[in-house]
């Protein structure tokens, strides 16, 4: 057996970022701040007339076809009916918003990771509470929203019974549910959730079990 072959590997030392790591937090980055551009909910009347959808973003609400749209502080202090939507986004925007900066750092303790032992330590709790606080967002929405809406002076707010649903009567058949937005966001928060648990391997400093 040569020297070269008997040299124990160096204890402790940092294993450099992996690429596949890195671009699943790449990919999760960019589908938080999709999130924070395309709706999170929708809610549609389809009648003989034609239809109008309402899609609320995380700080504005759109109304289709025509293409308004208006940022719910003006829309709360013209329509106090909204107050209860518009906080309800406005509390998901801030997780949304933590997610975000909490994944960049994420990113740069990836790339830190193999030359800082301390930054390959913090790494995968660092892309678990990304993917939690966007989780968190997700799941607040989901709960929260029908409340809001349904308890408001909100056209259709009285049909509005859960996240996802519909109902027809009267010649309009009303939909609603989560858009885009919400889903990249949901999409974001798992795959951060599961790139926290791949785990760097770490190296044996003493010589292999007998």
């Amino acid at each position: 057996m040569s020297a070269q072959d008997a040299t124990p590997p160096s204890p402790g030392k940092p294993e450099r970022a992996r690429p596949w790591r890195l671009g699943l937090l790449l990919v999760a980055l960019a589908l938080l701040a999709g999130a924070t551009v395309f709706p999170w909910w929708t809610l549609t009347s389809t009648s003989g007339s034609g239809f109008a959808a309402f899609e609320f973003h995380l700080g504005y609400l759109c109304l289709r076809p025509s293409g308004l749209c208006t940022a719910y502080g003006p829309l709360v202090g013209s329509q106090s009916g909204y107050r209860a939507v518009a906080s309800t986004f406005g509390v998901a925007f801030v997780l949304v918003a933590l997610a975000i900066v909490v994944t960049f750092l994420a990113v740069l303790l990836e790339l830190a990771s193999g030359r800082r032992p301390a930054a390959q330590n913090a790494a995968p709790l660092t892309r678990f509470v990304a993917g939690v606080t966007a989780l968190i967002a997700i799941a607040y929405v989901f709960v929260a929203l029908p409340g809001a809406f349904s308890g408001s002076t909100l056209p259709y707010g009285s049909l509005v019974t859960g996240f996802f649903g519909g109902t027809s009567g009267g010649g309009v058949t009303l939909t609603f549910g989560g858009s885009l937005g919400w889903g990249m966001a949901l999409a974001g928060g798992v795959v951060l959730v599961l790139a926290s648990g791949f785990r760097p391997r770490r190296r044996r400093s003493g010589p292999p079990p007998t």
